[in-house]
């Protein structure tokens, strides 16, 4: 039995009397207001609890990758150099005091060179630097060769120190890496 508010359309859907079609454009318009005053509610909620708490970008700090390790050793750092009979020996050992200056710091090298040698230079290299020291020989030992500088770079990634000079004539380097 059909109701006398509704009637069949001739493609079978029933059609909603006029009293039906407002109840349900008001219950529709009921739960879309509410569905928009929930979201509105969610949100301020969200925004003011937000406030409070403290953001990722504050509690986090940003770290360059790879990050740079501690250096593994402190003060001074000794040295002797062993090989083959290949090519002009310059150094057969030396001190580097300290090895991990701060910046602004003194860093002192001392090297033992082989008999004969002419002239040595380190080559400090840093960061974003890098300087040449010419060292000179001590006066009470022809072999002992003395310099001293100031660090004045960091040396996150890149910490090295070329020692160069020339023994009969022939250049040689030994460099020494500490990063």
């Amino acid at each position: 039995m059909k109701s006398e508010d509704t009637a069949t359309s001739p493609s079978g859907f029933t059609v909603l009397s006029q009293k039906n079609r407002v109840l349900l454009i008001f219950v529709g318009s009921v739960v879309l207001i509410g569905y928009i005053g929930l979201n509105i509610f969610v949100y301020q909620y969200a925004k003011k609890t937000k406030k409070n708490e403290p953001t990722l970008a504050m509690n986090t700090q940003v770290l360059p990758t790879p990050t740079p390790l501690p250096l593994t050793s402190a003060g001074v750092y000794q040295f002797s150099i062993s090989g083959g009979s290949e090519g002009p020996k310059l150094i057969s050992k030396g001190v580097l005091n300290p090895v991990d200056p701060p910046v602004g710091g003194q860093q002192n090298l001392e090297v033992t060179t082989v008999n004969g040698a002419e002239h040595i230079v380190a080559i400090i290299k840093t960061d974003t630097k890098e300087k040449t020291i010419a060292l000179s020989k001590s006066g009470s030992n022809p072999t002992v060769w003395q310099g001293s500088w100031t660090m004045d770079d960091q040396y996150s990634y890149i910490y090295t120190i070329e020692v160069k000079g020339s023994v009969g004539g022939k250049e040689t380097v030994l460099p020494i890496t500490f990063r």
